[in-house]
């Protein structure tokens, strides 16, 4: 038997096993979604979309409900705290009211963070000549993160564009 007859016999085992273990374990655990009827709304917590009152005041009581609110009943977002501009110069929510806001909250040692910033970069040149404003937020976790100098040598490093503030104190 050669090496490579071992490996597709291991991982045939491995494959068997684990479809077993899945099926085993999932026994009488799985069900199929079934569509909400409109009839069934107040029953599944689902939010009634023509009332965005009603809406509102669901998902300020209801954490878990997730829904469509609408701009005249939302509640407004809370102003931006103070911190240094990179890219930018210092804004405030009022000047972009009216416009498309993408707020990204990032810190350049998160992993996941900079795994968004190829998407965030293409969104920023593809669509802010069309209205767009992306606005990082950089929200540090270690000493180190609070650090002006090093917020904008990771600015740099990642060739990021647009307008980021940065969160020195750390309480985002």
């Amino acid at each position: 038997m050669n090496y490579r007859n071992l490996i597709f016999i291991g991982l045939s085992f491995v494959f068997i096993f684990g479809i077993l273990g899945f099926i085993i374990a999932g026994r009488g655990a799985m069900k199929v979604a079934e569509p909400a009827l409109a009839s069934d709304a107040s029953s599944q917590n689902i939010p009634n979309l023509e009332k965005p009152d009603v809406v509102a005041q669901e998902n300020t009581n209801n954490r878990q409900l997730d829904a469509l609110i609408a701009a005249n009943v939302a509640r407004r977002a809370p102003a931006l705290r103070e911190g240094q501009w990179i890219n930018s110069q210092p804004t405030t929510l009022e000047n972009l009211r009216g416009q498309v806001v993408l707020v990204d909250f990032w810190t350049y040692g998160c992993y996941n963070c900079r795994n968004t910033l190829p998407t965030l970069k293409r969104l920023d040149k593809t669509y802010r000549d069309k209205g767009l404003t992306v606005l990082g937020i950089h929200t540090p976790e270690s000493e180190s993160e609070k650090i002006f100098a090093n917020v904008q040598k990771a600015v740099e490093k990642y060739e990021i564009k647009y307008p980021v503030l940065t969160d020195a104190k750390g309480d985002s």
